[in-house]
């Protein structure tokens, strides 16, 4: 399992900038098939999940990328979530990608441990 490290392109705009990923459509283009991938940046957030140029990205964090809107969550999940996992369609052969994030720094506080003296609930 991969780990994406890069954390300081982990906002939006960069991750656009990062990757070429083309919404590809059914022959009746009526149905969104997934995002294809077109360009990718060298060691970017997309390549690091294990996408290559050509894929079709199917599926992301158990979702179908079937709608613009279902692209703008995994945009979110890109710059939140601790684990993403992705299933593309690579030559003919459906391959399950997956990866853990860290948060930027100062982002989030570590958990704290709580005192061994404190008797609250």
């Amino acid at each position: 399992m991969a780990q994406w490290r890069n954390v300081g392109l982990r906002a939006r705009p960069q991750l656009l900038q990062q990757g070429w990923l083309v919404p590809e459509f059914s022959t009746d283009h009526e149905t969104m098939l997934g995002l294809r991938v077109r360009k990718l940046v060298e060691g970017s957030f997309w390549q690091q999940i294990g996408l290559a140029e050509g894929d079709l990205l199917k599926r992301a964090n158990g979702d179908a990328i079937d709608s613009m809107d279902r692209w703008q969550e995994l945009l979110r999940a890109a710059e939140t979530d601790r684990e993403i996992s992705v299933v593309v369609l690579r030559d003919g052969q459906r391959r399950r990608f997956q990866t853990k994030t860290v948060p930027p720094r100062g982002s989030q506080k570590p958990p704290t441990d709580p005192s061994p003296y404190d008797l609250s609930p």
